[in-house]
């Protein structure tokens, strides 16, 4: 017999940082949900990624309070800005843009050449700069 879903929470949270301080303890708190567990399981799930780098949550909540959750991949900014934090420069290289568009195409539907062209247009409208 399957749980009964109650509601579909959204949230950033920062990779192996799950903290019960607000925003994510304040959000999850006036659902009900056990917040100490939800950073033990999210941190230990999250081992995988650089520490601090946002990641979006789908958390589905059940009518018995119970939950579980799904860690999506980053977006294209995210990736994109975790390039620059080597320095202050804006250049980002060809081949770093077929790296997040190989991550990306694991949770998209799209092509190859598609999410690539999609890409290269985010970094342009950061205002980067794309060494080839």
């Amino acid at each position: 017999m399957q749980k009964e879903k109650v509601r579909l929470i959204k949230l950033m949270v920062p990779a192996r940082k799950a903290t019960p301080m607000p925003p994510t303890g304040t959000t999850l708190g006036q659902h009900g949900i056990n917040i100490s567990d939800f950073c033990k399981k999210f941190n230990d799930r999250s081992q995988f990624y650089e520490e601090g780098l946002l990641l979006p949550v789908h958390l589905i909540l059940y009518k018995d309070k119970s939950f579980e959750f799904v860690i999506k991949l980053p977006f294209c900014t995210t990736l994109l800005k975790s390039l620059l934090t080597e320095g202050d420069s804006k250049i980002v290289s060809i081949s770093d843009l077929y790296k997040i568009s190989v991550i990306k195409s694991l949770d998209s539907s799209l092509p190859m050449y598609a999410l690539f062209k999609q890409i290269l247009g985010t970094a342009r409208s950061m205002k980067l700069d794309i060494q080839i």
